[in-house]
Order: C-alpha cells, then sequence, then structure tokens
C-alpha cells in the first residue's frame, strides 16, 4: 500500500506546472516524427533497437547493470480511443508475452498529459524471473483529418528492479510534465539534425552512427546493419519509412568501379519494376575520412493507374583493409538535398579500423548487384 500512496502524491504533484522539482532533465528530445517531445532524467543512456514503434527508450546503468528503463511507444490508433482503452489493451498484450509472470495493477488514475486524459498505472510483475515495477501513462490523441486519418496513441513506461523501485516515482513525476504531444511530421521531410549512438563492429573492422532514433538491427556480427525512421503518416508501412544500409564484405577492387556496377544493376531492376528513372550522378567523396564513391539515382513508378511515387538513392562504397564497405539510403520523395545531407553526415561519423576477424586475407566477393539490399527494392 505504500506505493499506491506514494503514486497518489506524484500524480497531484505531475499535474501541477513544474512538476520536476530538484531533479536534473535533459533538454527536451522533439521526435517529430511521433509527434512528441519529452524530457530525461540526467544519467539516462538512449538505446537504439529494432522496434518500429519504440519513439524513445533510455536506460540508467548502476555498475554496468541495468537499473531503470523509460520507453515512449507511440502508435497509429483510432480518432476515438483514449487513454484507459489503450492501457487495457497494453495489459492484455503484456499478459501474452511468454516471458511476464504474476502481473497485477496495484492502482489506476486518470490525470492530464499534455492537456489530454491519460491513464497511469502501477504494475508489478516478474520479467524472466526478475521482479519488476512499472510505472506507465497511457493517452492518445486525434490527428487533423487533413494529415492523418487515424490518431496517435502513446504508452510511457518506466520500469525498475526491486532495488530501485523508489526511484521511480520521483521520475514519473518529473518525465510528465516534460511530455508535449504535436501532429507528427513524415520523416522524409526532415533534416537529421544528430546521428545516434555508436555502434560497433569488430569482427568487420567499423563503427558507425546511424542518425538519431532511427531503428536499427544487426546481422551477422555487424557484417550488414539496416536503419529506418517510422513514417506514422503513412500508417507506419515500412515501404515509406526513410531507411538505409551498411554493410562490409571483402574485396579488393576499387570503390568507383563497384559503385558503377551497382548503380547499373539498380537501375535495371528499377526499369524492370516499371520504373522511370534518372541517370545515375557520381562522384567523388569522403567514407571516415577516406576517399569513396557515390552515386545518386532518383526513380519514379509509371506502372498503369498506379499514383506516382518518386523515390531517391543514395550509396556510397568504401574500399579499403581488403573489405568494401556500402552506405545506402533509400527515400521515398524528389528531394534529394535531405537524403544527400543525411548520407554526409552518416559518412563523416563513420571510422574504419583493421577489421578482427579475418585471419585470412580478404579475396575479391563475386560480382553482386547491391550487398545493402536495394538491388531489388520494394515498390
Amino acid at each position: 500500500m505504500r506505493f499506491i500512496g506514494i503514486l497518489m502524491t506524484i500524480l497531484a504533484w505531475a499535474s501541477a506546472a513544474g512538476a520536476a522539482g530538484e531533479m536534473k532533465m535533459s533538454e527536451p528530445i522533439r521526435l517529430s516524427f511521433a509527434g512528441a517531445s519529452i524530457a530525461l532524467p540526467e544519467g539516462y543512456e538512449i538505446m537504439t533497437g529494432p522496434d518500429p514503434f519504440i519513439a524513445i527508450q533510455a536506460v540508467r546503468r548502476v555498475n554496468g547493470e541495468d537499473v531503470m528503463l523509460v520507453k515512449l511507444s507511440a502508435w497509429p490508433v483510432p480518432k476515438v480511443a483514449d487513454g484507459a482503452t489503450l492501457m487495457k489493451q497494453h495489459n492484455a498484450q503484456v499478459n501474452r508475452n511468454l516471458a511476464v509472470r504474476r502481473m497485477k495493477v496495484l492502482k489506476s488514475a486518470q490525470l492530464k498529459v499534455s492537456g489530454l486524459d491519460a491513464t497511469v498505472q502501477v504494475q508489478t510483475y516478474t520479467n524472466r524471473g526478475v521482479e519488476i515495477m512499472a510505472l506507465r501513462m497511457a493517452v492518445a490523441r486525434p490527428v487533423p483529418d487533413d494529415k492523418f486519418d487515424r490518431g496517435m496513441g502513446y504508452i510511457l513506461t518506466i520500469e525498475s528492479d526491486k532495488a530501485h523501485r523508489g526511484d521511480a516515482m520521483p521520475a514519473l513525476r518529473a518525465i510528465l510534465p516534460s511530455i508535449k504531444l504535436f501532429d507528427p511530421v513524415a520523416p522524409v521531410a526532415e533534416k537529421v539534425e544528430a546521428l545516434g549512438p555508436v555502434i560497433e563492429s569488430k569482427v568487420w573492422g567499423y563503427s558507425f552512427r546511424p542518425p538519431a532514433m532511427w531503428k536499427v538491427t544487426q546481422q551477422e556480427a555487424g557484417r550488414a546493419l539496416e536503419f529506418r525512421q517510422t513514417d506514422y503518416l503513412s500508417t507506419a508501412r515500412p515501404e515509406s519509412s526513410p531507411r538505409g544500409f551498411v554493410a562490409a564484405q571483402p574485396e579488393q577492387g576499387n570503390a568507383e568501379a563497384c559503385g558503377v556496377e551497382q548503380a547499373q544493376a539498380l537501375l535495371k531492376a528499377l526499369q524492370a519494376q516499371q520504373q522511370m528513372c534518372s541517370p545515375p550522378k557520381y562522384s567523388k567523396v569522403k567514407v571516415a575520412g577516406h576517399d569513396a564513391h557515390e552515386f545518386v539515382l532518383r526513380s519514379v513508378s509509371t506502372r498503369p493507374g498506379e499514383k506516382q511515387r518518386s523515390r531517391v538513392f543514395v550509396q556510397r562504397n568504401l574500399c579499403i583493409n581488403g573489405l568494401r564497405y556500402t552506405l545506402s539510403l533509400v527515400y521515398r520523395t524528389a528531394d534529394e538535398a535531405i537524403p544527400r545531407d543525411t548520407m554526409e553526415k552518416m559518412a563523416a561519423g563513420m571510422k574504419v579500423f583493421r577489421p578482427a576477424g579475418l585471419s585470412q586475407p580478404a579475396t575479391t566477393a563475386p560480382a553482386t548487384t547491391n550487398p545493402s539490399g536495394t538491388d531489388t527494392p520494394p515498390d
């Protein structure tokens, strides 16, 4: 009962202006693609992951162990959805997780978040045998019909292990007043202002920083990374989201020859899909401070009865240390400026070093269209 009493006090404080109190907070983090901004307590590290519906997640570590998690999830919902309904649906989903046991809702309360009715709950459960206390907030916001035919739903989750339960309530109290909700912005229309955490592959000899808040999937000890940003205004369809790849493979050739070969193969694949393409534009560029090669290609669908959709492909190749590193971006847009700027930032933030995983000299790989996957791009 002690936690319930604390919760009610915290909720009253959180509903008032300036509830952050003495807890030091980050500057507000604007998540334009999800239509939200949020501030985090100092000492939390933002993490990357593959889930397209996690707008931001961060962990607090003590002695190298994760002790608290803050996560804001977002997804399209019916315009009539409300916080109570979202919370009920979310709890049902958690209960279907085979790793979760003995989930209990200790208390549920209503309050305002960003001027909207929200539901907050205190929950306890075990996850893979570890006792967890979670504070959750659910809120829904309609989006104007001229922008989106649905609304947006949000779930804030604060989880703590048993030893740090007392820190969860102050975190909730500090975070709730910082949350501001607004209409989402299509990520293809927004310039990438910052890069995310470093992802390193010692086996393949590179470190890379994807655009901040983009979702990342790793393959084969980092031989390939896929990253993308969710486009909620297209109902989060993967093919509408800006996306990219980093791939490494053995190569003794030169970057320009590889780039031209890949561009021509991509051009052929697009034309087979009834795409009208502009001639590839080639240029000498840098990747990780080294000389590299880039091509830019634009395509427009010409299938009968289909809405014309433009795409921009930007790709760079660097050949060094017996490997070819390929950076690739695909944006569903007709404007090259934002994807090219994003590529420039990623290439400058990348580092390469002698790989630890190649005990034998690298041999030339068979000719491929594009190891990053843009050889057969989804329409």
